[in-house]
């Protein structure tokens, strides 16, 4: 969410997150990278049970009666499916293309228990093991906060993808 978040407000796209529970006194770690580069909204673990309704119903909202709503899902598996080669592409998605020719709200769904979540992991090891960050000789252990499995899932495709 934090990366999400951040990426937006610097290529000049609003965002608009919808944090789980009550938003504390104190704004700290996440929480503060929220509120200070998108539109962060609280919402009571009530409605957000209801995970995608919720975020439907907001981004009709968002795109007001002259805007349409994709989910970033539908984007990125229309994407996959044109790709050609076996090899997996971590270059970023063209969202202006994108917002242009499909949609102009974007909805990415929480966590990394869908296909955006696991291909930001495999992404994310790929970069990690270029030369300037970490390299492919040097070892290094990785602690993972794991709640669907997805993230260690996406960690250990790349790691045996890169040898």
């Amino acid at each position: 969410m934090a990366a999400m978040v951040v990426s937006c407000a610097e290529r000049g796209l609003k965002s608009h997150l919808l944090l789980r529970g009550e938003q504390p006194e104190i704004l700290i770690g996440y929480n503060l990278i929220s509120m200070l580069h998108g539109n962060a909204i609280f919402v009571p673990r009530s409605l957000y049970a209801k995970r995608e309704e919720m975020l439907a119903k907001h981004a009709d909202l968002v795109a007001g009666g002259s805007g349409s709503v994709v989910w970033l899902s539908d984007i990125l598996e229309a994407s996959l499916t044109t790709q050609i080669s076996g090899k997996l592409n971590c270059e970023p998605l063209d969202v202006y293309k994108y917002a242009e020719s499909l949609k102009r709200v974007v909805i990415v769904n929480e966590g990394g228990g869908d296909t955006v979540g696991l291909l930001g992991v495999i992404c994310l090891v790929q970069y990690s093991s270029q030369n300037h960050v970490f390299g492919k000789e040097q070892a290094f252990k990785i602690v993972v906060d794991g709640g669907t499995g997805t993230t260690t899932i996406g960690l250990g495709l790349r790691a045996v993808c890169l040898g």
